[in-house]
């Protein structure tokens, strides 16, 4: 499986987000901060392929995000044969202006088998109600560099900046402090023009397990692209339906997933009963 830069960017910038309310980004889960969280994952080649992913976290002494370390680790194949390994890195350093749970700014370096690939430095914006409604990527040009947020009744929408004419839309639908639908699309996917859905998750069931990493400050979850921060409880059972603009197909699958615990009660480790991918939580 290729892991793209400009794929990971999307998904990890695009996806996931909602409203940032004035409650702390700490890890919660019976006051233990999360230090890590492993990813045992299939790869969406034809032949699919077991791959790692590990995200990390620091914090600072107020319990807040310092560091966020996403490590990706993949392989190029040629007909079937693993012919390179590849040790992808994003490291994110949040600022903080005095003792604001929101950060002003972040940077990010990409890492590729230890090689730095490229740099970025981000500006946030917050309104009055302490919402994100801009994330700049500074030195950029023009309206191609900014993120922009939109609020509605039970609902709110991220724009990615427009490139070429091309951006991703992400929306979510809220019920309390879980998401119940979320849906990504795009006007332009592969050069089919016109606004298209591209994939639609109804979340049915939680679990009385609450998330270790939950917050509703937006910026913890938008930058998690696997939605480990999105929901307040352990999601139980999503439906996700794939769309296919050029062929004008969808295809429907249905995950549930099986959390396991410690003796202390702490959240160890979620199954997807489907696949039988799993995520393994560890804390300081």
């Amino acid at each position: 499986m290729k892991l793209n830069f400009c794929c990971i960017i999307v998904i990890i910038l695009c996806v996931l987000f909602y409203s940032c309310k004035k409650d702390s980004n700490r890890a919660i889960s019976n006051s233990k901060q999360v230090r890590s969280v492993v990813y045992h994952l299939l790869s969406l080649d034809s032949i699919p392929k077991p791959y790692t992913s590990v995200d990390s976290f620091i914090y600072d002494d107020q319990s807040r995000i310092k560091t966020y370390v996403q490590n990706g680790f993949d392989t190029i194949s040629g007909n079937g044969i693993p012919t390179q390994y590849l040790h992808n890195v994003g490291l994110y350093n949040f600022r903080y202006s005095g003792n604001s749970i929101n950060p002003s700014g972040y940077t990010i370096n990409f890492l590729r088998n230890g090689m730095l690939i490229s740099t970025e430095d981000h500006v946030v914006m917050l309104n009055a109600q302490g919402q994100v409604v801009s994330d700049t990527i500074r030195g950029g040009g023009g309206g191609h560099n900014i993120f922009k947020y939109f609020y509605g009744s039970g609902w709110l929408a991220r724009r990615s900046p427009d490139t070429t004419s091309f951006y991703f839309v992400d929306s979510i639908w809220r019920n309390g402090d879980n998401a119940s639908q979320r849906t990504l699309g795009a006007n332009n996917f592969a050069s089919f023009p016109g606004y298209q859905r591209l994939k639609l998750w109804t979340y049915s069931s939680y679990s009385n397990q609450l998330n270790p990493l939950y917050s509703s400050n937006s910026f913890i979850v938008l930058l998690f692209g696997r939605g480990i921060a999105l929901n307040k409880n352990i999601e139980s059972k999503v439906q996700t339906i794939s769309y296919d603009p050029l062929q004008n197909t969808s295809s429907v699958t249905t995950d549930i997933y099986l959390p396991t615990f410690d003796s202390r009660g702490l959240l160890q480790g979620i199954v997807n009963s489907r696949t039988g991918e799993k995520t393994d939580y560890n804390y300081y």
